[in-house]
């Protein structure tokens, strides 16, 4: 069953931000009134422990969702914020892996606290200080198309937290950002099918207090100098007003991706073509290989086979007669 949005409230903490920060957000909203785009559902999703949650907490300024991985929800929560006309559904989700694969189930949980709501925004969050994308990058990648479909990473941006760091191999950090960035928008754009025209923005997130630099201004910044919250604002908005459709969760796509439901009319013609291709023709050809080999069988085999049957024979005939004796002479007894 759907779970039902939870209900607005004041966005206040707007007014507690950085100026920059705070002119950001109503620029934002602006922006979005100004387009008809009054509701905004935005969605994260990723890997465990790459920073969802500290990321949506950071957006609301708030702490609204559990960053302790001891605390973490295998559940779907939402916060919803309304401001300056605007209203923001922010959605946090458990990791998508488990075990070293991919956590079908909790995909499967997602879409069903989705069905009937739209998503806006995709935030796909990964770190910024992993050094290779590996296997299960791609299975997660392809795991979210085959739930939401490819054209959720339209309407994704790519997050990479973490972001106050000196890459260890030396690299000037633009560097570093550009190798991560592009790996993992490779992978993205392998599963979303996206065109050269198609770009998904790459927004830079550091969400530990202790960690991350401030300006004179009291932003936020990287090791760059740039205020990333800013960015990571316009990045939303962007994806949100882009001309794509919004991709809508329905009760079909939901009962589609478990895959405990998936695939369960196919399976009498799956076991038909079985017998037919493949049961029927392997008696056929048994039965035809024994016939072969009877016929085949050179004239030693025969002869002993005859000489084990007849030795048999015999014996069993002793053993009756011997029998027969006993019992004869234990009737004279």
């Amino acid at each position: 069953m759907a779970a039902q949005p939870a209900q607005p409230q004041e966005w206040a903490a707007v007014e507690q931000q950085a100026e920059v920060s705070r002119s950001a957000i109503t620029s934002a909203i602006d922006r979005l009134i100004e387009q008809g785009k009054e509701t905004v559902t935005i969605v994260a999703l990723g890997k465990g422990s790459v920073g969802k949650s500290a990321t949506l907490n950071s957006l609301l300024g708030e702490r609204l969702f559990p960053t302790s991985g001891f605390q973490a929800s295998p559940h779907p929560r939402e916060a919803v914020r309304a401001y300056g006309g605007a209203t923001l559904h922010v959605i946090d989700t458990p990791g998508l892996v488990d075990a070293g694969t991919v956590n079908r189930a909790a995909i499967d949980e997602i879409l069903h606290a989705l069905v009937g709501r739209t998503v806006d925004v995709l935030l796909y969050v990964d770190r910024l200080d992993a050094y290779r994308v590996d296997t299960i990058d791609a299975l997660v990648a392809q795991g979210i198309s085959q739930a939401f479909g490819p054209q959720i990473w339209r309407r994704a941006v790519l997050v990479l937290t973490r972001a106050q760091l000196s890459p260890s191999d030396g690299r000037p950090f633009p560097d570093f950002v550009a190798a991560r960035s592009d790996a993992l928008l490779g992978v993205i754009r392998k599963q979303g099918r996206l065109g050269r025209g198609d770009q998904v923005p790459v927004a830079l997130v550091e969400n530990m207090e202790g960690r991350c630099r401030t300006n004179d201004d009291g932003e936020k910044i990287l090791p760059s100098g740039q205020a990333w919250f800013p960015h990571l604002v316009d990045a939303i908005v962007a994806a949100a007003l882009r001309r794509q459709p919004v991709v809508r969760v329905d009760e079909r796509m939901a009962r589609g991706f478990n895959p405990n439901r998936s695939g369960k009319l196919l399976i009498p013609f799956v076991l038909a073509l079985q017998v037919f291709l493949v049961a029927l023709p392997l008696r056929r050809a048994i039965e035809w290989d024994k016939k072969e080999e009877k016929r085949h069988r050179p004239r030693w085999e025969e002869e002993a086979e005859d000489y084990r049957r007849s030795n048999a024979a015999a014996v069993a005939r002793r053993r009756i007669a011997a029998f027969q004796q006993q019992q004869a002479k234990a009737q004279a007894k």
